[in-house]
């Protein structure tokens, strides 16, 4: 079946469009960027539950549902959940995951067509260019400005916090540099000097909003690439660290010498910082309810239910895992995951195509700033995160390896699961969404405290 032929492709990719618009436009004025993009997200995550669904009952054979170790997961992920504090609000969290596995496991499927996987990164790539644009426009504002005032903080408006941003240049800056080296690209789409001009603009991007776990996962996903290639990338690591250095220089020529020539205030954050900014407290938070609650957790999500002055999150993913999922679901996950980035491993180790490569260091930076950020608990980034992991089960998953083989029991549980998911991300849409704002603003009157994000803008549980 060629995938990019069917009415379900140009379907997927509207949802993936309208997702990754919502960090270039303001559509839905009434909240903020980031629930702009948790309520986008959750659409098109449940575009691709029902897809899959409908896949599974047309097609059986078409599609392979999750390990049991992933669905095990999941099932300890439930009953936790429905044993929390607060369920409504664990079941949220829980839904969002489990909606996002289908997501990634219809792209697994749906993207082994090279036309499709081409609309992915066409989508990607247009979105990093307009973004590199707005903020060379917002840097050349600042010099009209009534204040004069060139400050990188104010020069990335589709995003509530730079680290934010940071999440999905980890993911994008990789990609880009495979793209440079892709020949299609070059004759039917872009001029190779198109991405490279992107790429310099969103490495000194990277350097003006001091991403210190952006920088930090770019250089281990590059390190850990050489080292388990045996030097096969060479090109591709040599390319990436040119640019980064390039970027190093284009930023100190915006941000330093030319307002200096022009006499125009700099008003530049002070740059990388090397201690923890406060997420010891976070992490001993986190240990405190692992060691409570070790086998079931307090529940997904439940670390914003107990209020802290730092943060609604422990900024560290394993930590959060285990302490609202439990020990034996967070083990499961990372046998999963560890097990997937082992294929991927030994699939750029054979293959020559370095856009492989470039989606493996992409996967891997990603997961490093997980240890240090925020990574699974942003919506733009979660959203991209399992597209980006989609493509390259696309592009790694062998032929052979049938859904046919799968237990019809594997089948039928993740088809429960997921429609429980898909009840629950439905009711968030039509019940909770239009009332969001007024919630919003009735929590902060009564509780009078800060709202650092989690699954909204405001993120403390109960709301």
């Amino acid at each position: 079946m060629l995938f990019f032929k069917d009415k379900e492709m140009l379907i997927a990719a509207f949802f993936l469009l309208v997702f990754s618009s919502t960090s270039l436009s303001y559509w839905l004025l009434d909240y903020s960027w980031l629930e702009q993009q948790r309520i986008t997200q959750l659409t098109l995550v449940a575009a691709a539950s029902a897809a899959l669904q409908l896949g599974y009952w047309r097609r059986p054979s078409a599609f392979f549902p999750p390990s049991n170790a992933v669905l095990l997961a999941f099932i300890l992920g439930l009953v936790s959940a429905l044993l929390s504090q607060h369920p409504q609000w664990a079941l949220k969290e829980w839904a969002k995951y489990a909606s996002s596995l289908a997501l990634l496991i219809y792209l697994g499927t749906a993207l082994r067509q090279t036309a499709a996987q081409q609309v992915v990164l066409f989508i990607l790539f247009v979105t990093s260019a307009l973004l590199a644009v707005q903020f060379l426009a917002f840097y050349i504002a600042s010099f009209f400005t009534g204040t004069r005032d060139v400050n990188p903080y104010l020069m990335y408006p589709g995003f509530d916090n730079p680290r934010f941003y940071g999440q999905f240049q980890i993911m994008l800056i990789p990609i880009l540099h495979g793209l440079a080296f892709q020949q299609d690209w070059h004759k039917k789409l872009f001029n190779q000097n198109v991405i490279y001009l992107t790429l310099l603009l969103q490495w000194c991007i990277a350097w003006a909003l001091a991403g210190r776990g952006v920088l930090l996962g770019l250089s281990i996903a590059s390190l850990v690439t050489l080292l388990a290639t045996g030097g096969r990338y060479k090109t591709l690591l040599l390319q990436v660290a040119t640019f980064a250095l390039i970027g190093l220089a284009v930023y100190f020529l915006l941000f330093f010498c030319i307002p200096e020539w022009v006499g125009l205030a700099r008003d530049i954050p002070s740059g990388l910082r090397f201690d923890l900014s406060k997420r010891d407290v976070l992490w001993q938070g986190a240990w405190g309810m692992i060691k409570a609650n070790p086998f079931l957790g307090v529940g997904p999500l439940h670390y914003s239910a107990v209020w802290n002055h730092i943060g609604a999150h422990p900024h560290q993913a394993t930590l959060q895992f285990l302490a609202e999922w439990g020990i034996p679901a967070t083990l499961l996950f990372l046998f999963s995951i560890t097990t997937g980035m082992w294929r991927g491993a030994n699939i750029i180790r054979n293959k020559t195509d370095i856009l492989d490569a470039a989606l493996w260091m992409a996967l891997l930076g990603s997961l490093t700033l997980a240890q240090v950020d925020g990574v699974f608990a942003m919506p733009y980034t979660e959203g991209w995160l399992a597209v980006i992991a989609g493509l390259a089960l696309a592009r790694w998953r062998s032929p052979a390896s049938p859904a046919a083989m799968a237990l019809p029991m594997q089948h039928a549980i993740f088809s429960i699961l997921l429609m429980v998911a898909m009840a629950i991300i439905a009711s968030i849409l039509i019940m909770d969404v239009p009332l969001l704002h007024e919630t919003s603003i009735r929590f902060y009157k009564e509780h009078n405290i800060g709202s650092p994000p989690r699954f909204w803008d405001q993120g403390w549980i109960p709301m």
